[in-house]
């Protein structure tokens, strides 16, 4: 009875990781891509894996998703997720780069990346992908906070004050 259960809990997370996935919210440009076969079932083989924390054939799959589709953002955004999960920082930050470059509407993929170059010390590329992503996202209170902190980092708590009237005056505070 408790293997079902568990069998059952790991399916429904791998169905919700997939809808999240698929609804995250791509820029129009991607929108329209239709993803290939082969790369589409690599792709829900990485999500199940990477939803099973598995992560070495996490990897393989978003690897062989993109050779098929090696402009589909997703696909290095996810392969990014799973090396940042595997402390495999220069990867991480290399697959976040691509994101960027093939869809610069991408927020999510802005944040991670100024939230790992804010933990590298490399504030100001830090400031910099983390403005973009609230430029593209004006309610994404984390990367509000985390584009305060790199301000103080440097020495410019003015500038991070600013950031934290700017969303108590809307409500955005936590």
């Amino acid at each position: 009875m408790k293997t079902a259960i568990k069998n059952f809990a790991a399916s429904l997370i791998i169905i919700i990781l997939f809808i999240c996935a698929v609804h995250l919210p791509f820029s129009s440009k991607h929108q329209e891509i239709e993803i290939s076969y082969p790369a589409d079932t690599y792709f829900k083989k990485g999500l199940g894996f990477l939803s099973l924390n598995s992560l070495p054939p996490a990897v393989r799959a978003f690897k062989s998703a993109i050779v098929y589709q090696p402009s589909f953002a997703p696909f290095h955004y996810y392969l990014a997720l799973v090396y940042e999960k595997q402390n495999k920082s220069e990867q991480a930050l290399n697959e976040y780069h691509k994101v960027t470059e093939i869809d610069p509407e991408f927020y999510r993929a802005f944040y991670n990346l100024g939230k790992m170059l804010g933990n590298a010390k490399e504030y100001h590329s830090a400031i910099t992908a983390l403005r973009r992503a609230v430029q593209l996202n004006p309610y994404y209170v984390s990367a509000f906070n985390d584009l305060a902190k790199m301000y103080v980092e440097i020495g410019d708590p003015e500038s991070a004050e600013k950031i934290y009237d700017y969303l108590k005056r809307f409500g955005l505070d936590e």
